[in-house]
């Protein structure tokens, strides 16, 4: 186990490097103190970066170095450490535990272990969260007879379980025979003639109708 200690309490940013280059308490990455990184050549591979506010406007580089800026809630936090299982950074302030966007977590999620104590030398709290059971899904609408699918009256002939099948009836046009006044016969009678009219016409006469018969034949 180790201690780190005399880290005032202005906001920080913590880096996790290695092959550095540039002298302690002499190298500065913001030499113009405008908030943006102007020269990194003297730190070297950058494997992690945090950056801890103890207040709302104080600038910090964690994000600009490929890392993680946690939010200001209200006080500087006493502990800031990566959950085991998943990695995501956690800070705690005042005994409570927050994500590093600021929201709060509880504190039973962490199965059994305090997060808010130190872990230096062993292995981080693992934060698991307890996620609320989705709401049942709606069952489908049913049909008032039992079915289980419900329709729209169509206009067609339908078909209940209960009931014979009942028909709308249909306007569909019928032909009618319509006499023509030509020869005809029935089945169960001999051959038959049947009066008719055939215009004829003499060549010194009007055009007249002379009444005449023709014969027709049942088929042998």
């Amino acid at each position: 186990a180790f201690t780190v200690g005399n880290l005032e309490n202005p906001s920080n940013t913590f880096l996790l490097v290695s092959s550095f280059t540039g002298e302690r308490g002499v190298t500065d990455i913001d030499s113009n103190d405008d908030g943006l990184v102007d020269n990194v050549d003297d730190i070297g591979f950058i494997y992690d970066a945090v950056g801890v506010r103890d207040s709302t406007d104080d600038p910090v580089y964690g994000s600009l170095l490929g890392g993680t800026d946690l939010a200001f809630v209200g006080a500087e936090p006493s502990l800031v450490f990566r959950n085991a299982s998943s990695g995501q950074w956690l800070q705690v302030v005042d005994g409570e535990v927050y994500t590093a966007a600021g929201v709060a977590v509880s504190l039973s999620d962490f199965g059994g272990v305090d997060p808010t104590e130190p872990t230096l030398g062993t292995v981080n709290p693992i934060f698991r969260p307890v996620r609320a059971p989705s709401p049942a899904s709606s069952p489908a609408p049913t049909a008032s007879d039992g079915t289980g699918s419900t329709g729209i009256p169509s206009g067609v002939p339908t078909q209940r379980p209960d009931q014979a099948s009942t028909r709308v009836p249909s306007l569909i046009p019928t032909q009618r025979a319509v006499s023509t006044g030509v020869p005809t016969r029935r089945p169960n009678q001999g051959s038959t003639t049947v009066p008719t009219s055939i215009p004829t016409q003499r060549p010194d006469q009007a055009s007249t109708r002379v009444p005449t018969r023709i014969p027709t034949q049942r088929p042998v």
